[in-house]
């Protein structure tokens, strides 16, 4: 089962402003992690695989030997490897920088049944909140507090 860590705003809708964010290893980072970075706007991190891609690719083929293309594939490979397993918590720093905060860690299979439980576990929070502001009812009050009328 996959744990899964919700970011949220401070806001009057806090369900539509939270985020959730796979905690472990994503099979699409590390298969194309300059596209999963992209997607989730980590720019400088992609413009840092970018230029380690470009450089590995240059060497290759300003050598012409195939153990610099084992070389460069291998590079390549450990980067897409740090991706995924460090893409969640790069994600998360992003979403802190701007603002997020971090609410809640659930354990669910799929996003979606994450979802569900955040959202069923955000109504049964809303539903138990005690009722503020109610002054005490004071010992000479004309009003009797034994339920006789």
């Amino acid at each position: 089962m996959a744990s899964f860590i919700v970011m949220g705003k401070d806001s009057d809708n806090l369900q539509e402003s939270s985020r959730f964010i796979r905690d472990g290893f994503t099979v699409f980072a590390f298969a194309l992690p300059l596209i999963w970075l992209l997607w989730h706007r980590l720019w400088l991190h992609a413009a840092i695989f970018f230029a380690i891609l470009s450089g590995c690719a240059s060497l290759v083929a300003w050598s012409g030997n195939p153990i610099w293309l084992g070389l460069s594939a291998l590079a390549t490979s450990c980067f897409g490897l740090l991706v995924a397993l460090e893409g969640g918590e790069w994600v998360r720093q992003s979403l802190k920088s701007d603002g997020y905060r971090e609410l809640a860690v659930i354990s669910a299979r799929t996003a979606n049944k994450a979802e569900e439980l955040f959202a069923s576990r955000m109504n049964s929070e809303i539903n138990r909140k005690p009722i503020q502001n109610i002054a005490p009812a004071l010992a000479a009050s004309p009003i009797p507090l034994t339920g006789n009328l």
